[in-house]
C-alpha cells in the first residue's frame, strides 16, 4: 500500500468501503442526498458561488452525472468497495463524491470511526 499523501481518489475510496463494508450502501445513499440538495438548491449555490477550480455550471453538471452513476450503482447485484471506488472516483466526478462523503460523514451520528476515516481520507 502507499502512503496516505500518494493514495488516489480511487484508492481512498475503495480504502473507505474495505475498511466499512456496511457502510457501502448508506454511504452511496448519502452522497445521492446530496447531489439531490445540490441541485435542488441551485439558484442558491449559483449565486454564492466562488469555487475557482469549477464554474457552477460545471458543478451541476457533475452532480446530475453523479447521480446517474449512482442510479446505475444501486441495481447492481454485486457492488462492492472496487466496483464503488472506479465508478464514482474517477476525473472531476471524484470531487462531487469526495464533497458528498464529507458532509454525509459530517452529518451522520454514531458512525465516530467512520468519520475519522473520511476525515483522514479525504480532508485537506
Amino acid at each position: 500500500m502507499n502512503a496516505l499523501h500518494e493514495l488516489t481518489n480511487k484508492e481512498r475510496g475503495q480504502i473507505l468501503i474495505d475498511l466499512f463494508p456496511d457502510e457501502l450502501i448508506p454511504t452511496l445513499e448519502g452522497v445521492e442526498h446530496f447531489c439531490n440538495l445540490i441541485l435542488l438548491n441551485e439558484q442558491k449555490i449559483r449565486s454564492r458561488w466562488d469555487n475557482p477550480l469549477f464554474t457552477a455550471s460545471s458543478w451541476f453538471n457533475l452532480t446530475a452525472e453523479c447521480l446517474a452513476v449512482i442510479k446505475r450503482l444501486k441495481s447492481w447485484k454485486r457492488l462492492n468497495a472496487r466496483v464503488f471506488s472506479e465508478q464514482l472516483f474517477y476525473g472531476y466526478l471524484s470531487m462531487v463524491v469526495i464533497d458528498c462523503i464529507i458532509k454525509f460523514a459530517d452529518s451522520s451520528e454514531g458512525r465516530s470511526k467512520y468519520k475519522v476515516a473520511v476525515d483522514l481520507l479525504f480532508k485537506p
